[in-house]
């Protein structure tokens, strides 16, 4: 089983950062409003869902998928409002927040 990163935002700002990701064996599940972003070319998951919009956020990811996928961290490049969401996120699943 591999872990997980959930990336909030996959623009094109992103994508060096979600190939490093999976350059280090991660799988990536982006998280991105845009379903255009070019992020999800290189994502092994996707879900149309904005950093800025933290109930569905946290709703989600209390989902059967993330019940039984062992995510690692939460991860943003985008603003500074991303890092909200990451926040949240990293609370709700236990994840150290750096």
């Amino acid at each position: 089983m591999s872990d997980w990163i959930i990336c909030l935002g996959g623009s094109s700002n992103q994508v060096p950062y979600i190939k490093e990701i999976r350059k280090m064996n991660y799988k990536v599940f982006l998280l991105d409003k845009n379903k255009d972003a070019p992020g999800r070319e290189f994502s092994d998951e996707y879900k149309s869902i904005g950093y800025d919009q933290i109930n569905e956020l946290e709703i989600f990811v209390k989902s059967k998928f993330f019940n039984s996928h062992k995510i690692r961290y939460v991860f943003s490049a985008a603003s500074q409002f991303s890092q909200v969401g990451v926040s949240a996120l990293s609370e709700l699943l236990n994840l150290d927040f750096i």
